[in-house]
């Protein structure tokens, strides 16, 4: 097991806190959980490994998770389950944006 990459660990206050940022978990982990946390689950209980696991804040060794992610991300524009859109803003409408802006601003005054 290793740390995921998405984690981001506040230990500046008691108890630690971990976000992963992939899962949305957020945990306060006592000093079992963060022992179990920066060892990679080495020498600790099944449990605090599954749990750790389950939030997302340990992974398989093997998995390369910016090429899962990669892999879901495909899969869900693939799907015929919904439907998506890119919008891609050109100059023109920005600097239209900007006169309305400015427009408004000297009104304003």
């Amino acid at each position: 097991m290793k740390q995921s990459r998405f984690n981001v660990i506040d230990k500046e206050n008691q108890p630690t806190l971990a976000y992963n940022s992939y899962s949305g978990a957020i945990v306060a982990l006592d000093a079992e959980y963060e022992k179990g946390l920066f060892e990679n689950g080495a020498n600790c209980p099944s449990e605090i490994v599954d749990n750790l696991t389950d939030a997302g804040l340990l992974v398989p060794d093997g998995l390369d998770e910016i090429e899962h992610l990669k892999e879901i991300s495909l899969a869900c524009r693939m799907q015929s389950k919904s439907l998506s859109f890119t919008i891609a803003p050109t100059l023109i409408v920005t600097s239209d944006v900007r006169i309305v802006m400015r427009t408004a601003s000297v009104m304003a005054q």
